[in-house]
C-alpha cells in the first residue's frame, strides 16, 4: 500500500508472497489490503491535498511523485495479472487463462467461422506416481510435462494446466 509517498503495511498486517512465474523465485510480499486500508489511504490523500505538504509542494515535485506512484501501481498490476493467469508449478497458463482463450476462439468462430481445435488430456496413472514416489517427484513430472509442451508447441497456442494432471 502506498500512503503519503511511502509503502506501508496493511492495517491487518496480512501479506502474501509473490513468486516470479519465470524463475519461481520469491519477488516480494504484497500487503493484503482491506476496506480499512482503502479508507486510510483516502483519508491520507484528502489530508495531503487539503492542508498537508502536498498542497505546499512545488508542482514539478508533485508531478514527479505522481509519476513514481503510477509506476509502482503499474508494476504491481502487471505482476498480479501474470500471477492470476499462470500455473505456478508448470509456468503454463492456468484454467482461468484457458477459459478466456476458449471464449475468444468461440467468439472468433461465431464471427468468422474460423475453425479451432481443443485438445484436453491427462497423465495416465498419475495418482500411482503421486502415491508411490511422493508429491515432490509428482510435481517434477508435472513441471517436466509443462516444459515439454512449451517447447513442442508454437507460441500462438495457449497451453494450460487446467487441474491436477489435466492439460489443454
Amino acid at each position: 500500500l502506498l500512503i503519503d509517498g511511502r509503502m506501508v503495511d496493511a492495517a491487518s498486517g496480512a501479506t502474501f508472497e509473490t513468486v516470479s512465474p519465470a524463475t519461481n523465485q520469491p519477488v516480494g510480499n504484497i500487503a493484503r489490503g482491506g476496506r480499512e486500508d482503502v479508507d486510510r489511504a483516502v483519508a491520507a490523500a484528502r489530508t495531503a491535498f487539503d492542508d498537508g505538504r502536498w498542497s505546499r509542494m512545488v508542482p514539478t515535485e508533485r508531478a514527479k511523485r505522481m509519476r513514481k506512484a503510477a509506476d509502482l501501481i503499474r508494476e504491481r498490476v502487471d505482476e498480479l495479472a501474470r500471477l492470476a493467469n499462470t500455473d505456478e508449478l508448470t509456468k503454463l497458463a492456468n484454467r482461468r487463462r484457458m477459459t478466456e482463450a476458449i471464449e475468444y476462439e468461440l467468439a472468433r468462430y461465431a464471427r468468422y467461422q474460423h475453425p479451432f481445435s481443443l485438445i484436453v488430456f491427462d497423465i495416465d496413472h498419475f495418482k500411482t506416481v503421486n502415491d508411490r514416489f511422493g508429491h515432490m517427484d509428482a510435481d517434477a513430472v508435472l513441471h517436466d510435462v509443462g516444459s515439454r509442451l512449451r517447447v513442442a508447441l508454437p507460441l500462438a497456442v495457449t497451453v494450460a494446466r487446467i487441474g491436477g494432471d489435466e492439460f489443454a
